[in-house]
Order: C-alpha cells, then structure tokens, then sequence
C-alpha cells in the first residue's frame, strides 16, 4: 500500500512539475453573440492566461511567436505571469511589440498575490512594459 501511494505522488509530482507547466494550449473559437452591436462585428482578440513564467524559454517565444503571427484588435491576458517570485521582465516579452490595435490588456492573478511577492512591483513592471493594468 505505501509503495503505491509513493507511485502515486511521484507520478502527481511529475506531472504537476515536468508535464503540466510545459503545457501549451493554443484554442481559436469564433463566437457567434446575437446581440452583439454590428460596428464589434469580426473584432478579434488573443486571450492569454496562467503564463507561471520563470524566464523566457521556448514556451514563451512559441507564445510570442503565435501572438505575432494573426493581427488582432485587443490582447487580454488574465494574470499568474510570474511563478513564486520570479521577475516579471520575463513574461512581459511576451506581449512585447504585439500587432494589437488597441493594445494589450491585463489584470493580475493570484501569483501576483502570494507571499514573499512585491505585488507593486509587479504591477509596476507590467505598466511599464506597456500592458493596460
């Protein structure tokens, strides 16, 4: 029984530090919304979300690298761009130089908020970097 349950935790374990964070997702939908005024009619958007970055690896140039290649009207990204308290220089890049006609929009998430996490600083960082906070 416990050499089961140490079988389970380590494949937990792998999963959650060697497969899941190296996940990239990449979903294009189009929504249909009835009521939606005609002048928003084809807007386009990038969504971005749970970055976790600790550097700008492979993972965040293949991100920047999609995000560069469709010109949208808006990018929104929705947080936990740094993980633990890693420098948020890195995920920033990401969403550096975007063909966005209106920008690139944000709001954090709770790995901005955690412990031993200047919050502020965070916050700072992604103003400067050009993200509408």
């Amino acid at each position: 029984m416990f050499i089961e349950s140490l079988g389970s935790a380590a494949l937990i374990l792998a999963y959650g530090s060697l497969i899941e964070p190296r996940w990239l997702k990449h979903v294009r939908l189009n929504l249909h919304l009835p009521n939606l005024p005609a002048k928003l009619d084809g807007f386009k958007v990038h969504v971005v979300t749970d970055l976790h970055s600790t550097r700008y690896g492979l993972i965040e140039q293949k991100i920047h690298r999609l995000l560069m290649a469709e010109p949208v009207d808006a990018v929104f990204t929705l947080g936990d761009y740094i993980w633990r308290n890693s420098n948020p220089d890195h995920a920033i890049k990401v969403f550096e130089n975007l063909p966005s006609r209106l920008g690139v929009f944000g709001i954090l998430g709770n790995n901005e908020h955690k412990r031993r996490v200047d919050t502020q600083s965070v916050l700072q960082a992604l103003k400067d970097g050009g993200i509408q906070m």
